[in-house]
């Protein structure tokens, strides 16, 4: 009887983009008719796709089981699937089961997400009392640029340089913070006859190794072989017919490990139990979940079809398409010069720049419109090169339409992005005289915010999309800003930023119906931003602005940024700890247990959001909002170890309650 011990990750050689596997175990013990008992342990990660694919299961255990299904479901070649046991461990699914296969020249491995390719495929050859087996799907990465031509008619330097590429290629690819890594081993049922491609060999064992590492020194093994016949071909001691032959053979051998070896004698036991597993899987719970899975695959692959015909269609359409007079203009640097006035006929197939200059004492109106059934405009401005302002573009009719005035000729450059597919516009330019609703403006452009002094500030008036002021208020303070409308005017959104090393973040948001946002000012200047659409351009409104040195801090700060050292935080109720608006915790669950985490803000108009996710690690698993949150989670046999983050709306005090209880989640498919 043959053990194979497979350990494939989803690593450049074998990825498996939608099943996320971060760790596969696989044993297979083959029996001398080719029949074998498939035995698995993977550790599957919570991948984007993965949680847009199941993300309408009603709890964690039935994710785990859909994904675990469709793991299951891309192996092509098992008839029956037994002691199937999932999960959790450390936010990632572990999946173990037995599969049952009748020839393991049958079994094979798809891409999942329905991608029909196959990226790992098991030959079993048979005779005179021998067997062959072969792990084949492995060499195109090793061989795609090495044509016989490219080797034989190259240069020592361009086959170097297709070495270079392939490594490239081959690389070591880190998925979640992980190196993978994949190593095979197999046991000979009888005597070994012949090996290929093993890493090493210890009797009937061969071990393969099949990690980034191992990539690459296959790969120079291949490159090596491949400068020989090079230089036996130049040498003359190669006819050039001998050294093409040589290359082909040498490309169809390269990472595909082989062996052979005696047969033995077939198993009854095996045979047994093949049997009574074929027969009890049409009544598993697990052959439903597969069959659902399967025809997820196939709507996936439906879809999948339907997005590559559009993407045709439109690929079509865009070659079509004539430039128009202002092309090139695909960059700021070769932005095209324009006056006021309309330009239809525009073609966007990339990305179109455009220089404006606005008079001193002018405001300038910008209407975009996309024509036709396809595709979007996304616009930018700029005034310097590299940091966008943030104009803003409201979408009126079908337009999108903006306002920017100035005091002094200004010169602005607009760069026009495509949304989804290329597509044919029209820019209206219009100049008017500048007549300032109130004292402050123009004040379109966080450039152009006037500084505010502490107090009232009656008679604004909200023009442009956006009006931009600035607070200055002693550093480490709180600084309150409160705005107020008329008692039968729509309510005005506006936010607060304070400086974050690189711009100015949002630290703060809401509107005039909660009336006031709070926030610790940080060197010293608050940036309020007050803005709205087309229905309530020209609303009045009054800001009142006020410091406080109330401390705005609790015993935890500063924990505004995840820190990897941070000590856990013990059971109980904490009250008083402040939103800045970010906190962040450090959470140790015991094996078995249950955590239990409820936040409260101390006001309801308040948004607040808390989430956790595993330390250290990308994916966020548990998250909610609202006024009162609740999280739960039940750690795996080992514990975990995991990274609590509050967030809120603005600057608010809130209690944080931390419990633990006993539980165990159950995640076989219902």
């Amino acid at each position: 009887m043959t053990t194979l011990l497979g350990r494939l990750l989803g690593c450049a050689l074998l990825t498996l983009p939608l099943c996320g596997c971060v760790d596969e175990q696989l044993e297979l013990h083959v029996q001398p008719d080719g029949a074998a008992k498939l035995e698995l342990r993977c550790t599957i990660e919570r991948s984007l796709d993965l949680l847009g694919m199941f993300g309408s299961a009603k709890s964690s255990e039935e994710l785990a089981a859909g994904m675990a299904a469709s793991y299951l479901n891309s192996f092509e070649g098992v008839s029956a699937w037994t002691d199937v046991k999932v999960s959790e461990v450390e936010g990632k699914t572990c999946c173990e089961a037995t599969g049952w296969v009748p020839d393991l020249g049958k079994l094979s491995r798809r891409a999942s997400g329905g991608d029909e390719r196959v990226l790992r495929r098991w030959s079993l050859t048979r005779s005179g009392g021998q067997l062959e087996a072969k792990l084949e799907g492995m060499s195109e990465r090793f061989t795609a640029p090495y044509t016989p031509e490219e080797v034989l008619d190259g240069t020592p330097e361009q086959l170097e340089g297709l070495r270079r590429a392939v490594l490239t290629a081959t690389g070591t690819l880190r998925l979640f913070k992980q190196e993978p890594t994949s190593t095979v081993h197999l046991t000979l049922p009888g005597a070994p006859l012949a090996h290929r491609g093993w890493s090493a060999v210890e009797g009937a064992r061969l071990t393969l190794e099949s990690s980034p590492a191992w990539a690459r020194a296959e790969h120079q093994r291949l490159h090596d072989a491949l400068r020989s016949v090079q230089r036996r071909c130049a040498a003359g001691e190669l006819t050039r017919e001998a050294a093409s032959a040589e290359v082909e053979q040498l490309r169809a051998s390269a990472g595909v490990p082989r062996a052979r070896w005696t047969a033995g004698k077939a198993s009854p036991e095996f045979t047994a139990a093949f049997e009574q597993a074929v027969a009890s899987w049409p009544t598993s719970p697990w052959k439903r979940a597969l069959v659902e899975a399967e025809e997820e695959r196939l709507r996936q692959a439906e879809r999948r079809a339907e997005r590559e015909a559009e993407e045709a269609e439109q690929r079509a359409r865009e070659a079509a398409m004539p430039d128009d007079a202002f092309e090139p203009n695909d960059s700021l640097r070769s932005a095209a010069v324009l006056e006021p006035g309309l330009y239809e006929g525009l073609t966007l197939k990339d990305d179109d720049c455009y220089q404006i200059t606005i008079p001193a004492n002018q405001e300038l109106w910008i209407t975009l419109r996309a024509e036709g059934d396809h595709g979007a405009l996304m616009p930018d401005v700029y005034a310097g090169k590299d940091r966008p302002l943030e104009l803003e573009f409201d979408r009126r009719a079908g337009a999108e339409v903006a306002r920017c005035a100035v005091r002094r000729e200004t010169t602005l450059r607009l760069e026009l992005t495509k949304l989804d597919a290329a597509c044919t516009y029209s820019i209206e330019l219009r100049l008017a005289p500048f007549e300032p609703a109130d004292p402050y403006e123009p004040n379109d452009l966080v450039d152009q915010g006037r500084k505010l002094k502490g107090g009232e500030h009656a008679n604004l008036v909200l023009s442009g999309g956006a009006d931009w002021y600035a607070f200055d208020c002693p550093a480490d303070q709180v600084a309150r800003v409160t705005l107020t409308t008329a008692d039968d005017a729509q309510a005005l959104p506006f936010e607060l930023r304070t400086w974050d090393g690189d711009a100015y973040a949002v630290v703060a948001h809401g509107s005039s119906a909660e009336g006031s946002l709070r926030c610790r000012a940080v060197k010293g200047r608050v940036v309020i931003r007050v803005y709205g659409d087309h229905a309530v351009q020209g609303a009045a409104y009054a800001l009142k602005l006020e410091t406080s040195a109330e401390p705005a801090a609790d015993a935890f700060e500063p924990n505004n940024q995840e820190r990897r050292k941070r000590p856990p935080l013990a059971p109980g109720t904490y009250e008083g700890l402040w939103a800045d608006p970010v906190d962040h915790y450090r959470v140790e669950v015991p094996a078995g247990r249950t955590l239990r985490i409820r936040a409260v803000a101390d006001a309801e108009a308040v948004e607040f959001e808390c989430s956790l996710r595993l330390k250290g690690e990308y994916m966020t698993f548990l998250e909610r909002s609202g006024h009162e949150v609740e999280l739960e989670y039940t750690a795996p046999a080992d514990g975990a170890a995991l990274e609590l983050r509050v967030e809120a709306s603005q600057l608010r005090r809130y209690r944080l309650t931390v419990g633990l209880d006993d539980g165990a989640p159950d995640s076989t498919p219902r």
